[in-house]
């Protein structure tokens, strides 16, 4: 049976770019023959790409994306975070998430990442 890894990205520059670069992680995922998971990235939009919410108020969306996080998270055998920026708020939730409930974490960061996903 295939493990299931949940993936995490660092919010990128632009939607397109986050979007490209979870699909790249998630391509290096599969090549190490596990399944990667990651709901957060099918519906990314422009207007929510911001590495900070001033206001977890501001949209119902973003708690929807939350929610999402954890129900997949639980699923799932493992984390992987594919960080090349500080962390945003999202994954700043999924590490705490992944904590709460003891999931082995692994954390790629900007180094690992060029020879990983860009080369």
């Amino acid at each position: 049976m295939f493990k299931k890894v949940f993936v995490n990205v660092s919010i990128q520059r632009n939607a397109w770019r986050t979007t490209e670069f979870a699909l790249a992680c998630c391509r290096y995922v599969r090549q190490c023959e596990m399944i990667p998971v990651a709901p957060q990235y099918l519906f990314h939009d422009e207007n929510r790409n911001c590495p900070c919410i001033e206001d977890l108020d501001m949209g119902h969306e973003y708690l929807i994306d939350v929610r999402m996080c954890r129900e997949q998270m639980m699923d799932c055998d493992k984390v992987w975070i594919f960080k090349n920026r500080d962390p945003d708020d999202l994954m700043i939730m999924v590490m705490c998430m992944a904590d709460e409930m003891e999931m082995e974490v692994r954390v790629f960061g900007e180094d690992e990442l060029c020879g990983l996903i860009m080369g």
